[in-house]
């Protein structure tokens, strides 16, 4: 059984120093082993792409961003906290650079990825939403509906680059 802690090797290490006792970095790397401790921390490939899902046109190539809402960008990121990690999805105006939406979530899912667009399309309808994460709930249910009743009948799919 593994049991999961918050701190890595190198801030136990830290830790147990600061308290006065006398360690290195090998000792608490092999007697967190031993023990099956293991720190939280982001896994590796968070961003590959699902083979399943499909690949649309980059769209911004060669476009000018003249205006308010023309783009918007949408992205993900993970903010370290004390006991484990949170996550950020936020959408920002690529002319002005305003933020236009965004969600805070402990799980990586598309609840909230579909809440920060929603109160984003509250404030505004984007011509394009670019999407460096192709993974960002693309093909989901509740996204294809939340386009539907926001959309003017323009296209819209949450990938690569996607447009209204």
């Amino acid at each position: 059984m593994v049991k999961v802690a918050i701190y890595d090797y190198r801030r136990i290490t830290k830790e147990l120093k600061a308290s006065g006792v006398k360690v290195n970095r090998k000792r608490v790397q092999r007697l967190m082993k031993e023990a099956g401790i293991q720190a939280i921390y982001p896994g590796p490939n968070t961003s590959k792409r699902n083979k399943l899902h499909a690949v649309y046109p980059y769209l911004l190539r060669d476009l000018d961003i003249i205006k308010p809402n023309q783009v918007w960008q949408i992205d993900i990121t993970y903010l370290r906290r004390d006991k484990g990690f949170m996550y950020l999805v936020a959408l920002i105006d690529a002319y002005s650079r305003f933020v236009v939406g965004w969600s805070l979530s402990n799980t990586l899912d598309t609840p909230f990825c579909i809440e920060a667009l929603a109160s984003g399309l509250l404030v505004a309808k984007p011509d394009i939403v670019n999407s460096k994460v192709s993974s960002l709930a693309r093909t989901s249910f509740e996204l294809i509906s939340l386009r539907n009743s926001y959309s003017s009948g323009g296209k819209y799919s949450l990938a690569e680059c996607n447009r209204f």
